[in-house]
């Protein structure tokens, strides 16, 4: 017999939620997703791709319902787990990069948006140019050129050329 903890019942409560949300019933949603992300989590860990997803996918109600301080910090834990589990690169790892910069966007973090977005993009970028974009980021007299830099080089990555 399966009891309350089991990652299994976890799941089915995710899906429970899912078909909530499917039907626009967010707000009822939330706490079946919070329950299976606790079971999950109380059975397999933080760094368990499933429960990253669940995490994600809590998160991602929270933010349909515009409670970003509730969504933020958990797309950021949902990061971590992918990160974890997959590693940077990812497909999943890299999704939810991508929700968490949009998510962030939505909030008014752009500068931290774009740390998180040239983490993705710019992985592998000659150490460098990844040092004057940190820098940049954090001092806002320099943070025109260092958007240049960021767009000159996700262009180049894309087979357009580098404008100057």
């Amino acid at each position: 017999m399966l009891g309350a903890a089991h990652p299994i019942v976890a799941y089915s409560l995710h899906n429970l939620g899912r078909l909530l949300v499917s039907q626009q019933k967010l707000e009822a949603a939330v706490p079946l997703y919070e329950e299976g992300v606790r079971n999950r989590e109380a059975a397999l860990g933080r760094d368990d791709p499933v429960t990253a997803a669940l995490v994600e996918s809590l998160a991602i109600v929270h933010l349909r319902l515009g409670h970003l301080e509730a969504g933020l910090p958990l797309l950021e834990r949902a990061l971590h787990g992918y990160q974890q589990a997959y590693g940077p690169d990812h497909s999943e790892t890299v999704e939810a990069h991508r929700n968490l910069v949009v998510a962030l966007a939505m909030a008014s973090g752009f500068d931290e948006a774009v740390l998180h977005l040239r983490e993705v993009v710019l992985r592998d970028v000659e150490p460098g140019l990844q040092m004057d974009l940190k820098d940049a980021f954090f001092d806002p007299f320099r943070r025109r050129p260092a958007f240049q830099k960021l767009e000159a080089e996700v262009g180049q990555r894309a087979g357009q050329p580098k404008q100057d």
